[in-house]
C-alpha cells in the first residue's frame, strides 16, 4: 500500500513550493521587461529608419512634428492603410504621415498586438475615422515634436513666429550638428484620464507627442524636478516622456540609432534642440 504524504510534508512542500515562486517572479518579471524593452528599441529603430527615408523621399525635408491646417489645405496628403484619405488632428500627428515607411505595419508603432486589438475594439464602437484617430493618438514612441520638424500648436510655423525665434526646429535631414544624441523620438505615456476615456485601454500605454525639459521660459522647466512614474499628468511631469524601464526610456536618434537614456540625461537640452548650447539652454527672442 503506498505511503501517503503527511499533514506536516505537505505544509513542507507548499513552503518550499511558495519560495521557489517568490524567488522566480522577480527573475520572470525582469526577462519580460528587459523583452519589452528590446521589442521598444526595435521599434524606435525603425521609426528612425522610416523617418529617414520620408526624408530621402522628399528632397531632404524631414517629417513634421505636428503639421498645421494649412499645410493640410495646401495639399499634404495623408491616408490610413486602406487608402481612405486622413484630415484634421488625425493627419496632423506623425503616426499615419510615417506609417505609409514602414509599410503600415501598425505593431512597429504599437509594439504589440494587443493595444491593437484594444483599438479595434474601441473602433467597434463608432466609424473608422475613431480607430484612425486613436492610431494617431497613441504610439508607443512621442516625437520631439517642438524640436524636430516644428509644431503648430506652439506657433512654429506663424510669421510672428518666424519674426521673433527665427526657424529653431530643424527641417533638413542635413542640418543637426550632433545627430547622435538629438532625440527624434521617446518612449511615451497619455495622461491618465486621456488613457481612460479609451473603453478599452489597458493596453494603450504611448503618445504622440513629447515635449522637451524647457522652451521658451528661463525662470523655469516645462519638467518637474523630480520623476513620478505615478504621475496623473505625464506631460507636466516629464513633457509625456516614459522611463519605464528602470528609470529609463528608449529614444530614437536622429542619425538612426536607439538607446536608453535616464532622467539627468534626457534634462540636458542639448538632446532636444540643435541649437541648444548647454544643459540649461532655453528658447529666446533673436
Amino acid at each position: 500500500m503506498p505511503r501517503a504524504f503527511t499533514l506536516i510534508e505537505l505544509l513542507v512542500s507548499i513552503a518550499i513550493i511558495s519560495i521557489l515562486v517568490a524567488i522566480l517572479l522577480p527573475a520572470l518579471g525582469s526577462a519580460r521587461n528587459a523583452a519589452r524593452m528590446a521589442r521598444e528599441l526595435n521599434a524606435a529603430r525603425q521609426a528612425m529608419v522610416a523617418f529617414i527615408a520620408y526624408a530621402d523621399d522628399n528632397r531632404g525635408g524631414v517629417l513634421i512634428g505636428y503639421a498645421s491646417d494649412e499645410m493640410l489645405a495646401r495639399g499634404m496628403k495623408v491616408f490610413d492603410d486602406a487608402g481612405n484619405p486622413l484630415s484634421g488632428p488625425i493627419a496632423r500627428r506623425y503616426p499615419w504621415r510615417l506609417a505609409p515607411y514602414m509599410g503600415y505595419h501598425l505593431n512597429a508603432l504599437y509594439l504589440n498586438s494587443d493595444a491593437i486589438a484594444d483599438m479595434r475594439r474601441e473602433g467597434d464602437l463608432g466609424q473608422f475615422a475613431d480607430l484612425a484617430y486613436l492610431y494617431s493618438l497613441f504610439p508607443i514612441l512621442g516625437m520631439n515634436t517642438r524640436f524636430i520638424g516644428g509644431d503648430d500648436d506652439t506657433g512654429a510655423f506663424r510669421t510672428t513666429s518666424r519674426r521673433i525665434f527665427g526657424r529653431y526646429w530643424v527641417e533638413r535631414i542635413d542640418e543637426p550638428r550632433d545627430p547622435s544624441n538629438l532625440v527624434v523620438f521617446a518612449s511615451a505615456r497619455a495622461s491618465d484620464d486621456l488613457a481612460q476615456s479609451v473603453v478599452y485601454h489597458e493596453n494603450v500605454l504611448g503618445f504622440h507627442r513629447v515635449l522637451a525639459p524647457r522652451f521658451t521660459d528661463a525662470a523655469r522647466t516645462v519638467w518637474q524636478d523630480q520623476y513620478d512614474p505615478k504621475s496623473v499628468n505625464p506631460i507636466l511631469n516629464s513633457g509625456s516622456v516614459h522611463l519605464r524601464y528602470d528609470r529609463k526610456a528608449v529614444i530614437g536618434a536622429f542619425d538612426g540609432h536607439a538607446e536608453t537614456l535616464g532622467w539627468n540625461d534626457l534634462r540636458d537640452m542639448r538632446r532636444w534642440s540643435n541649437t541648444a548650447t548647454r544643459p540649461d539652454w532655453h528658447l529666446s527672442p533673436r
